[in-house]
């Protein structure tokens, strides 16, 4: 059972993400980037999801700090788009050291699939 974190402002999208995944996993919740970062130092976390357009620290900042902090995290990120349009966001979210990118909506199925390709992958030693 490995310890997932969903880090989203979007209470809908966290409850969803939640439901699906604790089935298998522990999961944990942050409600944006700051609160995210203070998880992570907190406690044994596995792997993160988070959203990239947030308030207070957005997930591209998140991803940077979790690159230095903690660099062997895998980073799932999740966006609906936004100001800077979508493909940019994720070619940038990949460039940071995310695992994977997903655009919303995505299939609960194609982030079971994701979740357990990231899981699956070894962590670099």
């Amino acid at each position: 059972m490995a310890r997932i974190l969903i880090i989203d402002d979007n209470e809908e999208i966290r409850l969803l993400l939640r439901r699906v995944l604790e089935a298998d996993h522990e999961v944990m919740e942050a409600v944006n980037g700051s609160d995210g970062l203070k998880r992570l130092d907190d406690q044994k976390i596995d792997l993160v999801i988070t959203d990239i357009f947030m308030p207070d620290k957005d997930g591209l900042e998140l991803l940077r700090e979790i690159r230095k902090s903690h660099p062997g995290m895998k980073v799932i990120a999740i966006s609906g788009g936004g100001a800077f349009g979508n493909m940019d966001v994720m070619r940038i979210a990949r460039s940071f050291g995310a695992f994977r990118v997903m655009a919303k909506p995505f299939s609960l199925s194609e982030m079971l699939q994701t979740v357990h390709a990231a899981l699956s992958e070894s962590h670099p030693g």
